[in-house]
């Protein structure tokens, strides 16, 4: 499965990306695009350019997009390809891996 990742950035008071950037290559995802909003139009435009363009890469089965702000699960892409999502992979319109804090430990 090819996934075309990307990264939505906005200016902010700290800088989160270089992070963000090893984060999702520990997870797998050593190519991303950067979407950048430096005219600060918002992040549900700069969230809606990013889908756009990577929804035009033909080569991809799944694209993925993160925001700046994030770290990710070593081995999440591998675990996002090898997944059994219940249904057919072209049939799945999201998937949000997204974990809160309080949700990050095991409870045996």
């Amino acid at each position: 499965m090819r996934i075309a990742a990307g990264v939505t950035t906005a200016p902010r008071r700290v800088d989160y990306l270089p992070e963000t950037l090893k984060s999702l290559e520990a997870g797998g995802f050593s190519h991303c695009r950067i979407f950048d909003d430096p005219d600060k139009h918002g992040p549900w435009p700069n969230l809606k350019f990013a889908m756009h363009e990577l929804l035009c890469d033909e080569d991809a089965d799944a694209v993925a997009v993160f925001q700046d702000d994030i770290r990710v699960s070593r081995g999440l892409r591998r675990w996002l390809e090898d997944a059994r999502w219940g249904a057919g992979k072209r049939q799945i319109g999201v998937v949000s891996p997204y974990c809160a804090k309080p949700h990050q430990f095991n409870r045996s």
